[in-house]
């Protein structure tokens, strides 16, 4: 064998080594119990924040487990918020950058994402209508969870989580087409100023 034969040899073994090394990430839909609103004004009712943010890139996933089996999951999202409908808690500013509870969960042990309730996480550099609650950890710093989960979590742009919502697993667990008409009437009653 000459020497460009056994380079381009060792070239197609190193590349499918790495293949078989990448394997496709799996994704489990988590049943869990949500809050439902009956309409775009009790939502609001409900949610202490209205807000209009980016999705920034850091993320970091939290991972509870009991003697190696994932517990509970979520990962905390840094947005930045570029419009404020709603402030009751006055912990919000146009240009901060607050932290999100989003309720998918990463584990690159198991190399699994996990969907709550059928939830993505928001994607890096898109923009969103978000319906939040405030909470604080026991260290006093404050993050925010999504209304309903899905319900308050609504995309201002083509992204792919309408896409992933319909045809992930996590779509089994969570029937988003009741959450439909709440989200066309944020998006009319948000948004109008823009069309």
């Amino acid at each position: 064998m000459n020497k460009k034969n056994t380079i381009l040899l060792l070239l197609l073994l190193t590349v499918l080594l790495v293949s078989c090394g990448n394997k496709t990430a799996e994704h489990y839909g988590v049943d869990a119990k949500t809050v439902a609103f009956e309409s775009l004004e009790e939502m609001e009712d409900f949610s202490g924040v209205i807000i209009r943010v980016v999705r920034e890139e850091e993320q970091q996933p939290v991972i509870t487990t009991n003697k190696g089996a994932m517990v509970s999951g979520y990962t905390l999202s840094q947005v930045k918020v570029t419009e404020i409908y709603k402030d009751e808690t006055d912990t919000v500013g146009i240009g901060n950058t607050i932290t999100i509870l989003e309720n998918e969960v990463f584990d690159s042990e198991d190399n699994i994402y996990y969907h709550i309730a059928g939830y993505n996480m928001m994607e890096e550099g898109k923009e969103y209508l978000l319906f939040l609650k405030a909470n604080t950890f026991q260290n006093g710093e404050v993050y925010y969870v999504a209304a309903g989960v899905n319900y308050g979590t609504i995309s201002l742009e083509t992204d792919n989580r309408m896409a992933l919502r319909l045809n992930r697993t996590s779509a089994k667990v969570c029937d988003f087409s009741e959450m439909q008409p709440i989200w066309d009437a944020a998006l009319q009653k948000y948004t109008v100023d823009e069309k």
